[in-house]
């Protein structure tokens, strides 16, 4: 019976051994998930950033090109006027020149 107390307490130590290496081994990957999850963060902050500059640009360039936009359909709208004028005076002289 003195065997007992030798293998209960050699049987505790390992538990403990093991207890103890796997609260290392839960501690070492948390810390890594830790790590990995704030790279993600930082990450995400960035592309918001990016999101954010893009967004800008994208509305600068949209109304730049509205503006040209606009100044084209105006000076389409001159040529016409101007071939309307054209057109109307060509037309009378060829039609008072028959006369």
């Amino acid at each position: 019976m003195q065997y007992a107390p030798k293998i209960k307490s050699i049987i505790m130590k390992a538990s403990a051994d093991l207890t103890w290496m796997f609260g290392i081994v839960i501690s070492i990957l948390l810390s890594l998930v830790v790590y990995f999850v704030r790279l993600l963060h930082v990450d995400f902050r960035r592309m918001q950033k990016d999101v954010a500059e893009v967004k800008t640009t994208t509305q600068l360039i949209k109304s730049e090109f509205k503006g040209g936009l606009e100044l084209i359909n105006q000076r389409v709208g001159q040529l016409e006027a101007k071939m309307k004028q054209f057109e109307t005076i060509f037309y009378n002289s060829i039609h008072y020149g028959k006369e």
